[in-house]
């Protein structure tokens, strides 16, 4: 059995995601953080993730006003 069948997709999975943080820390500023992901089986019971964050305004610092962050993930179940 081929985990991917192009004309329907069984088990993948696709998230979008806001959040906001208000620092607690003296002198930090709120940070806002966008992220995406999308989940998919490899092998049976292997599932791989590709997931992307857009940081805007990081907290503990105002050298930069955004950073990004992108992750490859495996996944096994037993």
């Amino acid at each position: 059995m081929i985990p991917f069948d192009p004309i329907r997709i069984k088990n993948d999975l696709f998230g979008i995601a806001f959040n906001w943080v208000e620092s607690v820390v003296a002198g930090s500023r709120d940070e806002y953080n966008f992220e995406t992901f999308y989940r998919f089986p490899i092998f049976p019971a292997v599932d791989a993730t590709l997931s992307y964050q857009s940081v805007i305004d990081p907290a503990f610092t105002t050298e930069i006003d955004h950073a990004s962050a992108f992750s490859f993930r495996l996944r096994t179940t037993y």
